[in-house]
């Protein structure tokens, strides 16, 4: 059984971008970045994984749907698993370990991308402002 799970396009885009800001050097606006990668969605491509593995099971679920859940974006799996709920009640969901960085972060890694062409100097800027963000010292 396989098991994928799925988001709706924007939000996954904005989080793919907000993600190429930080590790990577983008230097497309995000409404660039959109429409360059606009295309199949996550669902339509987990679609066409479950008609290539005919036989095999496949199950989705939105991350939009998931959230909502008792487990959260566990809880489709632990379904598949077919958890019991006396065991369920045991779980201690994780904490977010990586959430997006606000707008005005993203926006200072954007212009870092554009104007920093020492690759160092840029990851050392990054990381400077994602301490004094995560510190709440800006």
């Amino acid at each position: 059984h396989i098991y994928l799970s799925t988001r709706q396009p924007e939000p996954w885009l904005r989080s793919c971008y907000a993600h190429n800001l930080r590790h990577a050097r983008l230097r497309l606006s995000l409404d660039d970045f959109i429409a360059a990668h606009a295309g199949p969605t996550l669902q339509h491509i987990a679609d066409d994984i479950a008609a290539g593995l005919e036989g095999t099971p496949v199950t989705t679920a939105s991350l939009e749907n998931s959230s909502l859940m008792p487990e959260g974006p566990f809880s489709p799996i632990l379904d598949l698993l077919d958890l019991p709920a006396s065991l369920r009640a045991h779980l201690v969901p994780p904490a977010i370990v990586n959430p997006s960085l606000p707008p005005d972060i993203q926006a200072a890694f954007l212009l870092m991308n554009r104007d920093e062409d020492d690759g160092a100097r840029r990851s050392a800027a990054k990381k400077q402002l994602i301490a004094q963000h995560r510190s709440g010292d800006r």
